[in-house]
């Protein structure tokens, strides 16, 4: 491997990251380690040709059937398929009989979904290596600058998008230079016009806002970020720390030669003042000195690192007014400006003071939009940002694990098939592991674990107390019952095999094989003579010892 760049997501804003590599044509791969999971992004040129996503949303499999390519009746026949080596999207193909067209949209879109997802991560290792290891589709290719904006809008949280936003800097004019490149960025109809407004006036994400209140705000914010991390627009009245200038990480250094350049004054002799950001009347307070800001800055840094929510860092509560939500936090970011602090003589060697102020940029973004303040307060009231994404990580992760679950335990049937118990028995644990209250996969481990056994009496034990708990888990399910009763007609304990196979039959009304066991174990208790075990039907196809 050969290694170009490491770094965090955190470092800087992502999409100027991800941008960068775009910018010098690079080939090869971008990987991020997050919570155990690996994701990334293979280049060509600086074009995306590969996506890697763990996330079951991301599956092939998923995304057919969310465009309805694909029955939920066939996605079974899907897993079924999937072998080791095989393209996942031929398999889907195959089983839905897609037609070329309709499995080259497929696989775009699985590649394009998965490089996107890159964006959703807050946290984890970054690395850029030359050596491309993701299987490329160079006839696939999708311009990054596509991949940034979708990947922004669907995936960056409304405080995330403002915070990074604000860093990134106050007000934006297209470059005029840009203008050539729009197409790329996937932009619609309902962009459009903002665009042309910022072609001929440098505005902030709130201007543009209240300009455009028939566009989603998120929408417009999305496109801003995703213009100003590709270089596509320049800074009015920037903040000194967001003119191009990154912080000097690994990362940074690594990829920021040939980022998108700070904004240059034009070459005209006479160039048109443009407006500059201002900010509203503030509450009428005395200007606080430098110990002051400091004791703010303190006193501020102290509640974001306990994860103070919006409403606690700017100083109000969930009932305080909007607009003097507004005046309160017009006069925090009239004392934490970068341009007041350098006024006043204060530095900011470790970026404090320009985290807090994003933040607090952030908290009023939410907090200002009446629709997004009413979410943020149903989130609140869910337990918090980070408990919502928790449970919506865990629940993914649980989707991810059931699905693996589910093909462990088509793997286990096959090796029954085939008589491969020994193997049997590791895919059925396997799925256990995964899918513990999945009362089927308890079941068919209970029957394996008997089925393998050359001393039948030794293993009983264990194998009912599988079956057992396959039972209690699904209840209404005739299965467990099925090998209960194999097990004691096996031992020669009729009058409980037959309990068992009655009790499937309650449960499945004319359970085929349930049925054949029941007439075998009642004849030969009338008879007095050993049956032959039949054969047939789930249990039956499973070679018996």
């Amino acid at each position: 491997m050969a290694v170009v760049a490491r770094g965090t997501i955190a470092d800087r804003p992502f999409g100027r990251t991800f941008w960068a590599i775009a910018a010098r044509s690079f080939t090869g791969d971008l990987l991020v380690e997050s919570g155990g999971k690996r994701y990334g992004a293979g280049w060509r040129d600086g074009s995306i040709v590969a996506g890697l996503s763990p996330l079951p949303s991301d599956a092939v499999a998923r995304l057919a059937l969310t465009a309805q390519l694909v029955t939920s009746s066939q996605v079974a026949d899907i897993l079924r398929a999937m072998t080791p080596g095989r393209d996942e999207v031929d398999v889907v193909a195959e089983v839905a009989r897609l037609s070329a067209d309709q499995a080259e949209r497929l696989r775009r879109r699985a590649l394009g979904q998965r490089a996107m997802r890159l964006f959703a991560l807050e946290q984890g290792d970054i690395v850029v290596d030359d050596v491309p290891t993701l299987p490329q589709r160079p006839e696939l290719a999708i311009d990054a600058r596509a991949v940034l904006y979708a990947g922004v809008k669907a995936h960056f949280s409304e405080a995330r998008l403002a915070a990074e936003l604000a860093a990134l800097g106050l007000a934006f004019r297209l470059r005029d230079a840009a203008v050539v490149h729009l197409p790329q960025y996937g932009f619609g109809d309902t962009e459009r016009q903002a665009l042309e407004r910022l072609r001929h006036d440098p505005m902030t994400p709130e201007q543009l806002e209240r300009s455009f209140p028939q566009v989603e705000a998120k929408v417009l914010r999305a496109m801003l970020y995703a213009l100003a991390t590709s270089g596509a627009v320049e800074l009015a009245d920037p903040m000194p720390h967001a003119v191009g200038v990154s912080p000097a990480t690994a990362l940074a250094a690594a990829l920021d030669a040939p980022a998108p350049e700070a904004p240059r004054r034009r070459s005209s002799p006479t160039p048109p003042q443009r407006p500059k950001t201002t900010f509203p009347p503030p509450v009428a307070t005395k200007p606080l000195e430098a110990d002051a800001i400091r004791a703010l800055i303190r006193e501020r840094l102290a509640r974001l690192d306990v994860g103070a929510d919006h409403f606690a860092l700017l100083g109000v509560t969930q009932m305080t007014p909007p607009e003097q939500v507004r005046a309160t936090y017009f006069e925090l970011a009239r004392q934490l400006h970068p341009d007041r602090l350098t006024a006043v003589g204060i530095g900011d060697e470790t970026r404090d003071a320009q985290r807090l102020f994003a933040s607090i940029n952030g908290a009023f973004a939410v907090l200002s939009n009446p629709r997004r303040r009413g979410d943020y307060v149903e989130t609140l009231r869910a337990g918090g940002e980070k408990e919502v994404r928790a449970r919506n990580d865990a629940a993914e992760e649980a989707a991810l694990k059931a699905m693996m679950a589910e093909e462990a335990f088509r793997r286990g049937e096959m090796a029954m098939r085939r008589g491969q118990f020994v193997t049997a028995i590791e895919e059925f644990t396997r799925a256990v592991e995964l899918n513990p209250n999945e009362g089927e996969h308890h079941a068919l481990l209970g029957w394996a674990t008997w089925c393998a056994a050359e001393d039948k009496a030794k293993v009983v034990g264990a194998a009912k107390k599988s079956l057992d708990k396959a039972i209690s888990l699904a209840p209404k399910s005739a299965t467990p019952h099925l090998a209960l009763g194999r097990i004691a007609r096996g031992a020669g304990h009729d009058e409980e095999a037959i309990r068992h196979f009655q009790e499937a039959l309650r449960l499945s009304p004319g359970h085929v094989e349930a049925t054949s066991e029941l007439r075998v174990v009642e004849a030969r208790r009338t008879a007095g003579k050993p049956d032959d075990k039949g054969k047939g039907g789930i249990f039956g196809r499973f070679k018996r010892s």
